[in-house]
């Protein structure tokens, strides 16, 4: 076995990584989006730290720009890849680019899970979500490979 597929089968064995195809059941509906951070936005949201977020009217992403995702380790913490599709990636590079030094957030069912601070432009089509826990992460994994509808 390659040591490569070693680390994998222990990180698998730990819990700390899902197999592929293992994800928890998807569920009904799920809406996720990434919105910019506006002080001046309507919309509010829940940080992690139970902060207000108020939110760009416009996402820059959401749930039906998720063409993939699956859960895996980055630096000992559960981190959710996502690739977002062609548009929303474009999307992703222009609005980066010219918020530097401002937040973003990705919200799962109208709860942030992240809110970041955008420190360089993004210029692949995929990102990777911290801050949330495996089973959730695995669930919108989940749901996004299953191709969900938005809950709205």
């Amino acid at each position: 076995m390659s040591p490569v597929r070693l680390l994998a089968a222990l990180a698998v064995a730990a819990g700390a990584l899902s197999p592929p195809g293992a994800y928890a059941a998807a569920p009904a509906c799920q809406t996720v989006e990434i919105r910019g951070v506006a002080a001046d936005g309507d919309r509010i949201v829940t940080d992690p730290d139970g902060q207000s977020v108020h939110l760009a009217a416009q996402p820059i992403a959401v749930t039906a720009d998720l063409t993939h995702a699956y859960v895996n380790l980055t630096e000992g913490k559960v981190a959710l890849n996502v690739t977002l599709s062609p548009a929303a990636a474009h999307r992703m590079r222009d609005y980066t680019a010219a918020h530097v030094g401002r937040g973003i957030a990705y919200i799962v069912d109208d709860h942030a899970v992240q809110v970041m601070r955008v420190r360089d432009p993004v210029l692949a089509s995929g990102i990777l979500i911290g801050g949330i826990s495996k089973a959730e992460a695995d669930r919108v994994a989940a749901g996004i490979n299953a191709r969900l509808p938005a809950c709205r």
